[in-house]
């Protein structure tokens, strides 16, 4: 019994020196003079920074404490005046009997008001560069050293666990357990300022509770708390972002097994305002390289209106107008490895719940949608998506089953009714659109897709639908009326179709067509040889293109600007725009088009192109006549186009076409000039034949010119203006009886050549009833210059008119020509018919001819008329004395002929008996050769008739 009380007295002796042992050494070690000094010097050492410490209260019993109070850790300089590190207490707590027996528990650790300040400055350095480091001398700038860490730093790095096992890492160990109860953070601070950028972010009433647990082999370390920051702070000047009182809040409950290396999350809940993200699972090979994943998550139903309200008014400022309800939540798993190339497998859904967003002012918008969207490892599926746009019903699925190494898509269906008006009304909301635009109608969508999603290969996507127009009717200020419209376009990816009617105040237009192998445009590179291929036609009953395109205000500004004034050239085109590289063909057929006062019928069309290469035919009717006109323009060498053309007129009212037609001509040129002016001249039944070349730029085609044309006006008039009106000046001083106010003529015929930037007059011909025929040659330049030789054989009548007043015309012809002797002779220059002969030289330019009399082929034809009344005379006498020989040679030739008629038939006779008689000897010769012949032929055979009697005797007396 004593034995075992002084063994009972000997262990509480023991405990109690023990106790008191701690409780001493717990004393001794740590005064409060001696930890402060050690804090503000030795930290202050160690960290490189100023540390200012208040007061130190320690405890022992029943809980050994330690706590600072007022702790601060000075910024580094150059930085702001605020501390680095601030606290108004830190306090540490460790069970006491835990220690006695040599497990210790840490029952808190707590820091109340914390405070720290990440700071850049203007030359983006921050005030932790050098923390722990002793600054250069006379350095400026932070140490932010990116080579190889120091000698003295022990090294940080992990080894990468390998397949060896001499290089497996053991599982970690601790010599004691080890138990954190509470680590406790009290309304902490943290702050980002970056005054470079001039960037605030502050994260505040920051509030902790951990709790930390591991037995000494660390087969179990257990961590588990929740975390609270009730205010989030950012201000960024250069975005213009400025948000407060933003929550965050995490809730935890982890295992960790170091041995086996796991983490098994028993509960991990992220909170951000309204949002709850809920993580379950567990994570393997938590310190290799690869780890694997196992875990769920799932969030709680989202309202969009809390989530709308959390973004920052001056972000998106135009989410003020809109009226958000509904919500959404999503769910999913994550399995598989993670590390390097490796992906875990992702499984994820995410419900949309009776989602709207309908703008104050419209009352309509986004309503109802609702559906699912749901991804995997390799394939996402968009679920029956459904919602209303303006109250118009829009549905969309697709089905994507492959992601990776390219996304195959199954399937994809849209279909949808959209009101223009009110989806125009929603646009506005997000772009500005132009003043005075307007739409309204319906269009119908039904869209199917499926094929592998590659960009390189955008062919491999298989698209095709079609959209319908309904009533549409769109207003814009480019257009001078509303355009209506309905019809419907088809598409794939081979071919667009479309066919559509449209109507634009008078005007009509249906348009019919398809554009092939479309892809081979767009994608030139992938084309394998394919052109696109156009194929339109165009069918109108009218189009009044006077109303369709009306003068710009630039045009009208510049038509009424003070002549003598001219507008700005702009620079001349370089080349030409590329053409696409597409093979055309639109057909048109217009029942009636106006254009510039022109009045087009029954107007007809086809143009191709084809390597660059445009021709187009047109024909109609124009006012009472027709018309066809080609044109081929090459454009493969784009600053040097090649162009050929023709133009045909049948039948045209001449003044009609002119006063219309040279309003189109350029003022820039004389020659165009001129004839802009030519309205009200010329009157007629007008045909036209036109065949012209020209090559360049538009600035050189008037210069490259070439070509002929011909022209003919019948039963016409010419108005006494212009060169007109110089002729009647001209013929008027010779004879008054030869003025007039107007030229009617039977046929006025032209065939000119351009080239040389001439026109060159061929041929032609004005045949007037009243004053003859008027013929014209010589050239007119691209300048206006005129040099046109006339002559002019004066019809009967007006050559006696002309004639009868001899003395004023002999005497003007005498000084003309030069010959005195004329005066008192009453002479003119005729033709063979009597009519006089007259010849002018038209000079000048086109805008102001000056029309004379040609002096000198006037004394030529004088001359020319004398010369040939003296060569007249002279034939006269020729011609008798070649009749008088004539006769004598006649009568010659009779006598000789008389003498060789009378000798032939003598000779003839002659010949005749000579010929009987030789015929009658030859009969009788004849016949005498004929008997002796028939005496021969009958002594012959009765000689062979008796040699074949004497040998048959001969035969028959031979004896064998």
């Amino acid at each position: 019994m004593k034995t075992w009380s002084k063994v009972l007295i000997g262990v509480v002796s023991v405990v109690v020196l023990l106790i008191v042992g701690v409780y001493l050494a717990v004393k001794i070690a740590l005064p409060p003079e001696k930890v402060k000094a050690w804090i503000a010097e030795d930290g202050s050492r160690i960290l490189n920074r100023s540390i200012v410490v208040g007061d130190i209260s320690i405890a022992v019993f029943p809980t050994i404490r330690v706590a600072a109070q007022n702790v601060e850790l000075a910024n580094r300089k150059g930085f702001s005046n605020d501390p680095l590190f601030s606290a108004k207490e830190i306090g540490f707590a460790v069970d006491f009997w835990s220690v006695v027996q040599l497990s210790p528990v840490v029952k808190s650790i707590v820091l109340v008001e914390p405070n720290i300040l990440f700071e850049v400055n203007q030359d983006g350095e921050n005030n932790l560069a050098g923390l722990g480091k002793p600054e250069e001398v006379g350095a400026g700038k932070s140490e932010t050293s990116t080579g190889a860490s120091s000698e003295s730093e022990p090294s940080t790095k992990l080894a990468t666990p390998g397949t060896s096992d001499s290089t497996k890492s053991a599982a970690p160990s601790i010599p004691i357990p080890l138990d954190l109860q509470e680590f406790r953070l009290e309304n902490a601070r943290v702050r980002y300022l970056d005054q470079s950028q001039q960037r605030n972010i502050v994260l505040g009433a920051i509030n902790q509770t951990a709790a930390v647990s591991a037995d000494s082999q660390a087969q179990t370390v257990r961590l588990q708390g929740v975390l609270n920051i009730a205010q989030i702070q950012v201000s960024d000047a250069a975005s213009g972002v400025q948000k407060g009182d933003v929550r965050f809040s995490v809730n935890h409950n982890l295992l960790v097994n170091l041995a086996n290396q796991t983490l098994t999350l028993n509960q991990l809940e992220l909170g951000v305002q309204e949002l709850a993200v809920n993580v379950s699972g567990t994570i393997q090979r938590l310190l290799q390289a690869s780890p694997q994943l196992d875990l769920t998550f799932a969030t709680n139903t989202i309202g969009l209106p809390t989530l709308i309200k959390e973004v920052p008014p001056g972000m998106v400022p135009a989410l003020a107008d809109w009226n958000v309800t509904g919500s959404f939540q999503a769910n999913g798993s994550v399995a598989g490895a993670v590390g390097g190339t490796a992906l875990p497998k992702l499984k994820a859904s995410l419900t949309l719940n009776d989602i709207a967003a309908v703008h104050q002012k419209m009352k309509v918008g986004l309503e109802g949608l609702k559906g699912a969207i749901h991804i995997t490892e390799n394939s996402a599926e968009l679920a029956d998506l459904q919602f209303q746009l303006g109250q118009q019903p829009i549905t969309l699925s697709a089905f994507v089953s492959e992601l990776q190494p390219m996304m195959k898509l199954d399937r994809l269906q849209l279909k949808g009714v959209a009101n223009l008006e009110q989806t125009l009304a929603m646009a506005s909301q997000f772009a500005t659109l132009p003043e005075g635009f307007s739409a309204l109608g319906t269009i119908n969508l039904d869209i199917q897709g499926k094929g592998v999603i590659d960009p390189q290969k955008p062919q491999l996507l298989k698209m095709q639908g079609a959209i319908d127009m309904e009533n549409l009717m769109v207003s814009a200020p480019a257009l001078p009326k509303s355009l209506q419209a309905q019809g419907q376009i088809q598409f794939n990816n081979d071919r667009i179709t479309t066919n559509m009617q449209t109507q634009i105040g008078e005007s009509d237009l249906s348009v019919s067509g398809n554009i092939r192998d479309y892809l081979a445009m767009a994608l030139p590179d992938l084309a394998q040889g394919k052109r696109t291929r156009v194929n339109f036609s165009l069918n109108s009953n009218r189009l009044n293109l006077d109303e369709l395109m009306p003068p710009s205000p630039e045009t009208e500004v510049a038509e009424a600007a003070p002549a003598g004034t001219e507008a700005a050239e702009a620079p001349p085109m370089e080349e030409f725009p590329a053409l696409p590289e597409v093979d055309a063909t639109i057909n048109t057929q217009f029942k009636q088009v106006d254009w510039k006062g022109l009045t087009i019928r029954n107007l007809t069309s086809k143009a191709g192109l084809k390597n660059n290469v445009l021709d187009a035919d047109m024909k109609g009717q124009l006012y009472s006549g027709r018309f066809q006109q080609t044109v081929r323009v090459d454009l493969k060498d784009r600053r040097n186009a090649k162009i050929k053309g023709g133009v045909q007129l049948k039948s045209i009212e001449a003044n009609d076409f002119i006063s219309r037609f040279n309003d189109l001509l350029s003022t820039k040129n004389e020659l165009l000039k001129s004839l802009a002016k030519t309205d009200d001249t010329l009157f007629g039944k007008l045909s036209l034949d036109v065949d012209m070349t020209t090559q360049g730029l538009p600035h050189t085609f008037m210069e490259q010119a070439a070509g002929n044309f011909s022209m003919r006006v019948f039963d016409g008039k010419l108005a006494k203006a212009g060169l007109v009106e110089e002729f009647a000046k001209t013929i008027s001083q010779l004879s008054s009886d030869l003025d007039f106010e107007e030229l009617n003529f039977q046929e006025l015929f032209m065939a000119m050549e351009v080239k040389d930037q001439k026109v060159h007059v061929k041929d032609l011909k004005l045949n007037l009833p009243a004053l003859g025929l008027m013929d014209f040659q010589g050239t007119v330049g691209f300048d206006g210059k005129l040099d046109l030789p006339v002559a002019h054989r004066l019809q009967k009548e007006a050559s006696q008119a002309l004639l009868g007043v001899e003395s004023n015309i002999t005497s003007q012809l005498a000084n003309l020509v030069n010959i005195p002797e004329l005066k008192e002779a009453s002479l003119m220059p005729q033709d063979d018919q009597g009519r006089a002969l007259l010849y002018y030289q038209v000079t000048g330019s086109a805008s102001s001819p000056k029309f004379s009399l040609d002096s000198k082929r006037m004394k030529g034809a004088v001359k020319s008329q004398t010369d040939k009344i003296e060569a007249t005379l002279r034939a006269q006498e020729a011609a008798l004395k070649q009749k008088l020989e004539a006769e004598k040679q006649r009568l010659e030739a009779e006598a000789r002929a008389k003498i060789e008629a009378e000798k032939k038939r003598l000779e003839a006779e002659k010949k005749r008996l000579e010929a009987e008689a030789r015929a009658r000897v030859e009969a009788e010769k004849k016949r005498l050769e004929a008997e002796a012949k028939k005496k021969a032929e009958k002594e012959k055979k009765r000689l062979e008739k008796e040699v074949k009697k004497k040998a048959e005797d001969l035969l028959k007396n031979l004896k064998f």
